[in-house]
């Protein structure tokens, strides 16, 4: 009897993040989709998320308390052409394709972006509630600045940026056309490895007592 191995066929900055820390633990998440109880902590966020969206579109006029801190760099994002929440996809080749399309690769998810084609500039931005996480952030702002490079040939410089709201601070990195080369190769090595995974076998380390999969919780992980 045959069977098809599972595989995570494409990736994201936190599918890709996942995996890296443990394969098992993308596995039960992602492809066997194993519920996981909820998060105060996840849920705020995302309210903090929707909030800064809405204030950025004008939805909201007056700046909402809990982003007090950050509304100097919120209303650089107020504009009419402003997107938010934009969700984009790529293929093998970093081409823009379809979310759900067979030959999707990657995806992204910008919290807000703004497009200056006069000026050749695309400004991304990620909002982020909690810990600041500077050396992962400034990983994720690698694959923004490819994927907007990506999707806008246009563009000679990308303008990544992290608003830290329960800090009231702002991470910034700007990237010029000459490092996509480097980019591509630097994500395509992480991914590939990633998408070639069959086996997705666990990676016992210091996070699995915190894990919702580990054995001593009543999950399916032999660890833990």
């Amino acid at each position: 009897m045959s069977f098809i191995p599972l595989r995570i066929a494409a990736g994201s900055f936190s599918r890709l993040k996942t995996w890296e820390e443990c394969p098992a633990k993308a596995k039960y998440k992602f492809l066997l989709k194993l519920p996981e109880p909820d998060s105060p902590y996840a849920a705020r966020g995302t309210d903090l998320h929707a909030l800064s969206a809405s204030y950025i579109k004008g939805e909201v006029l007056d700046i909402p308390a809990q982003l007090s801190d950050v509304v100097d760099y919120l209303n650089d994002l107020k504009h009419a052409d402003t997107k938010t929440e934009l969700q984009l996809a790529y293929d093998k080749d970093w081409k823009p394709t379809e979310w759900f399309a067979m030959n999707v690769y990657c995806r992204v998810i910008f919290d807000a972006l703004k497009l200056s084609q006069p000026e050749r500039r695309v400004l991304v931005v990620d909002h982020k509630t909690g810990k600041k996480r500077e050396e992962e952030h400034v990983d994720q702002l690698r694959l923004y600045a490819l994927a907007a490079f990506s999707s806008w040939d246009w563009a000679d410089v990308v303008d990544a940026q992290v608003i830290y709201i329960d800090h009231g601070e702002r991470m910034r990195m700007e990237f010029r056309r000459e490092v996509l080369p480097m980019l591509k190769e630097y994500w395509n090595k992480r991914l590939d490895k990633m998408t070639a995974d069959d086996v997705l076998a666990p990676r016992p380390n210091p996070g699995c007592k915190w894990c919702h999969y580990r054995k001593s919780n009543g999950g399916p992980c032999q660890f833990g």
